[in-house]
Parts: C-alpha cells; structure tokens; sequence
C-alpha cells in the first residue's frame, strides 16, 4: 500500500477541522479501535499504526525547521528529552536553557506533579 492509499485512511478517522498540533493520544486510541471494528487483520492495522506514526513524526521534524531557536530547544527537549512540555520545560532556570543549548548534555528537572 502506497502513501496515497493510507493518507484518506488516515482522514477518515482523524475528526474534521482538527490541526495537526491538536492531535492527542486519544485520538490515536480512537483510531487503533475503530481499525479493530472495520475487522481489519493485526499486521493491517500495526501497518497503518505504523504509517501514522511515520507521519506525525515527519510533520514535527518540519515543524522544527522551520521553529526558531528556542522553540527547537523546547520540542527537542520533549521529543527527546521525554520533558512533558510545558510545564516541565518552561519550568527550567534559564540558566540551564543555554547549557542544554551548548552541551545538550544532562540537566535536572522538576517536575511539577
């Protein structure tokens, strides 16, 4: 199956008028349950998991490109980092934010829960 043979899949279950940013876990849920209904086989629907996966990531990497510094350092940090973004981010001295720009190295954080 090609590209243009997942993306409408893809469509169908995504709910209209949503932004790429505003997909949540739940939505994914969503989508791995109603390919489970449609009776569809277990490498059929870890395939088009797969696809969808691929996607998200590929639109966050061009959403880093074209984000400045420190929004590169933010999503970086959560994408990488596993920081839940914002508040474990945002929450960081700005005395660290230019180490972790320098270094990327460790750091500590304090999570707010």
């Amino acid at each position: 199956m090609s590209l243009i043979q997942y993306f409408p899949n893809l469509k169908e279950y995504i709910p209209e008028g949503i932004r790429i940013n505003q997909i949540t876990a739940g939505h994914a849920k969503e989508f791995h349950e109603k390919l489970k209904a449609r009776g569809m086989a277990t490498t059929t629907i870890h395939k088009r998991i797969q696809f969808a996966r691929q996607f998200m990531h590929d639109a966050v990497d061009k959403l880093m490109k074209k984000a400045n510094l420190v929004w590169q350092v933010i999503l970086g940090l959560s994408r990488y980092g596993g920081l839940r973004t914002p508040s474990e981010t945002l929450s960081l001295p700005s005395i660290e934010l230019p180490l972790i720009q320098r270094w990327a190295g460790r750091t500590r954080t304090y999570a707010p829960k």
